[in-house]
């Protein structure tokens, strides 16, 4: 079975600074979308960005702590206003 392409998508990844959350950028970029990161960790997001960057995907990334509710909404709004609005990808 083919897999479903994610071009022109844009999905959120949370913890995407390291671990699960850096391997799944990896493969949603790899399917063709562009990824948003979510992480307690700057320099997790750092190096999560390169990688991105060195397989040619497009990534933006938010210093979030999604334990904490305001943080959360602010920096919902904040990517909605620079960059668009996030995907479900329903498969990959």
């Amino acid at each position: 079975m083919p897999k479903k392409s994610l071009k022109g998508e844009l999905a959120l990844v949370t913890g995407g600074g390291g671990g699960l959350g850096r391997l799944l950028a990896l493969r949603l970029v790899r399917a063709g979308a562009s990824v948003v990161l979510w992480d307690i960790n700057p320099e997790g997001l750092d190096e999560t960005t390169k990688l991105v960057q060195s397989i040619g995907g497009y990534c933006k990334s938010y210093v979030v702590d999604i334990s904490k509710r305001e943080e959360v909404y602010k920096a919902a709004d904040q990517m909605r206003n620079e960059i668009g609005d996030v995907s479900f990808p329903t498969q990959l």
